[in-house]
């Protein structure tokens, strides 16, 4: 299946998935949302971020929360599908909502940070490698990229790849793909697992209390 295909197979997945549920689906949970952003306050307020792009944002709710915790004057929320995002909320807290199937259709706009939370676990290696290159191109020349994923200890991955619960699609974790992020011109500066509590949703009513997800920051070299 070339990129085209797979975008598109992709883009009807989770359209469907958010016509069925909405935001009730755990990525727009607040416990999954309070879980991750400590850790990416903590790092972006190591820097200078004016501008922030939360690529794969779902509802919007970490494009948010960043931009309430760190008071970023610009920041975007993009989805492959508008389905799951309330765009007249995201208006009145001053973050534009972007309709893009790929990185590269946001715009020319360069950011000083990009967020892809619990996205390039869903593609595979070809759409990935097409996505991070994007991604390098977007960036600010000090610009930073957090990636985040499964890790292989959650409790529903088996090893490193598993089925998505939703779209059974594989999923693959963070430590499958973490090491190829270098090699499109980004410097890891951190990485480690965090516990991300009450992901719940009316579909998976017996969900784990704890997933296990991997997250991995990096600099643009």
């Amino acid at each position: 299946m070339d990129n085209t295909n797979n975008l598109k197979a992709l883009k009807d997945t989770w359209g469907n998935i958010y016509a069925e549920h909405g935001t009730d689906v755990p990525w727009s949970h607040q416990g999954s949302i309070e879980s991750g952003l400590p850790v990416i306050v903590k790092f972006l307020k190591e820097r200078k971020v004016s501008s922030l792009l939360d690529y794969g944002a779902g509802s919007g709710h970490f494009a948010v929360a960043l931009k309430e915790a760190l008071l970023i004057p610009r920041v975007f929320a993009a989805d492959i599908t508008d389905g799951g995002a309330d765009k007249k909320w995201l208006q009145q807290k001053g973050i534009e909502f972007i309709l893009a199937n790929q990185p590269k259709e946001v715009g020319k706009e360069k950011f000083d940070a990009i967020l892809c939370w619990s996205v390039l676990n869903h593609l595979n290696r070809d759409l990935r490698k097409t996505f991070l290159g994007q991604f390098a191109e977007m960036l600010t020349d000090r610009g930073s990229l957090l990636i985040s994923a499964h890790s292989s200890k959650d409790p529903r991955m088996c090893g490193d790849v598993s089925l998505n619960r939703f779209s059974n699609r594989p999923v693959y974790s963070m430590e499958s793909f973490e090491n190829e992020i270098e090699k499109h011109g980004f410097l890891m500066v951190t990485k480690d697992n965090i516990d991300v509590k009450n992901v719940r949703c009316k579909k998976d009513k017996g969900s784990d209390p704890i997933r296990v997800f991997r997250y991995c920051f990096f600099d643009k070299k």
